[in-house]
């Protein structure tokens, strides 16, 4: 029986409802089992095994559900290729699982279109078909585990469970004691998606290399012409994060290898192709880590951006991931946390909700992720009617805790743990700060 995606001749009429009643967590299990598989596989370098359970998981029929149903439910998937098509009814979602073949696959060329950056400059971004998406979200679900076992520890962006504010978290832990460094390296590659090298790609990236060959070759249409494609990995396909991920992981390492951490106080954090290097000095930066970072990103065809890598001491603050950082002046990322608290020295009763301030403890301003007491405390507070309201760290590990209570009434948040109305508790999570 043959099921067309415009059409729907020769197409039972239950296809629909079927797709509507899927078991989405069995999927989701037996995929996550051979995930586990895999990065078992790899933490005990057994490459062999790795790359037979990626094929088991490429052509099982869970992990072609669950790639269907990401391109046909994110955000773009509204957004059609050069073929004009787009997955909308059930019927086509279920038709579109049968294409997802290795045989015979051939991917069709980007279209391009540009969006306006902040600057004035245009950013390319070239969007795949429907089922050239639904091809890179299928092979996206095998080489994740192998992603996720050898990425950095301080890596942040485009990865499951961690944010952009886990990378702020991570700032304020290097950068709020009194000990901490004070020179901050901020680095940006120049267009690190667009330049990434595919003979590196092709060389050190483990899936199929006929698969991932096609993609980087697809080339793009602009202006009813096609251009070739000889660097980089495409801004708007599934497969791209990833890609760029893998590239720069082991940069960490390479800076640890060539300083003494400790000693110098170096700090590695990084955020998709934006990253910042503390250390004591800025001879330790300028001398030692800036040739090791260059060196490493030439081998993958990358270089610095001149403009935006910048060195600069901690007193006059820098910008990291959209987020404004300095000793006295810092900015919430927007749509993060809803509330934030801040108290007055010596007077624990005395609590501002609604608003992001510098830390003062001990009479002392501090530097401060986003402007958090550092410890959870429960505050009596006459003025709130009796509320209690309570704090979480300095948005450490990207979560940002509030409970209000009324003592009087004994009723509490939905969202709040097991609270009392005195003294103080600390390492309290009730909720976590959720990430655009």
């Amino acid at each position: 029986m043959t099921i067309g995606l415009k059409g729907s001749i020769g197409a039972s009429s239950t296809l629909g409802g079927e797709w509507e009643s899927m078991q989405w967590d069995l999927f989701l299990a037996q995929v996550r089992r051979l995930q586990m598989r895999i990065a078992k596989a790899i933490r005990e370098e057994q490459p062999g095994k790795a790359r037979a359970l990626q094929w088991l998981l490429t052509h099982s029929h869970a992990a072609k559900m669950l790639a269907v149903k990401r391109v046909t439910e994110n955000k773009g998937a509204r957004t059609p290729g050069m073929d004009n098509e787009v997955w909308k009814t059930g019927r086509q979602k279920m038709a579109a699982i049968t294409r997802l073949c290795r045989r015979g696959y051939q991917p069709q060329p980007l279209r391009r279109i540009y969006l306006k950056k902040k600057n004035g400059k245009l950013r390319p971004l070239s969007i795949p078909t429907m089922l050239d998406r639904a091809h890179q979200a299928l092979h996206m679900l095998a080489l994740q585990p192998v992603a996720e076992s050898r990425a950095d520890w301080n890596s942040y962006g485009f990865r499951e469970g961690r944010c952009c504010a886990d990378a702020i978290g991570q700032c304020f832990i290097a950068l709020a004691k009194k000990a901490s460094p004070e020179w901050v390296l901020e680095g940006d590659i120049k267009s690190c998606f667009d330049e990434i090298s595919h003979a590196w790609l092709l060389e050190n990236i483990p899936m199929d290399r006929r698969i991932l060959g096609q993609w980087l070759q697809a080339g793009f249409m602009e202006g009813g012409r096609l251009f070739p494609t000889t660097a980089g990995t495409p801004q708007g396909g599934i497969a791209s994060p990833l890609l760029a991920n893998l590239t720069l992981d082991g940069l960490e390492a390479v800076i640890r290898g060539a300083i003494n951490p400790r000693r110098d106080k170096v700090n590695f954090i990084r955020y998709a192709d934006d990253f910042i290097v503390t250390a004591a000095r800025p001879e330790i930066l300028q001398e030692q880590v800036k040739p090791v970072l260059v060196r490493f990103l030439s081998e993958r065809g990358l270089r610095l951006s001149e403009e935006k890598t910048t060195l600069t001491h901690i007193q006059k603050g820098f910008n990291f991931a959209c987020v404004s950082m300095g000793p006295n002046s810092l900015s919430l990322p927007r749509g993060k946390v809803s509330t934030a608290c801040w108290r007055k020295p010596g007077n624990s009763s005395a609590v501002a909700t609604g608003t992001t301030r510098p830390c003062s403890l001990d009479g002392s301003t501090r530097f401060c992720g986003v402007g958090l007491i550092t410890t959870a405390t429960w505050f009596p507070n006459a003025s709130l009617g009796g509320s209690i309201i309570c704090c979480a760290g300095c948005f450490g590990a990207g979560r940002a805790e509030r409970i209000r209570i009324n003592p009087s009434a004994g009723s509490k948040d939905a969202t709040s743990a097991r609270t009392n109305t005195g003294g103080s508790r600390s390492g309290v999570r009730i909720g976590k700060a959720s990430c655009d």
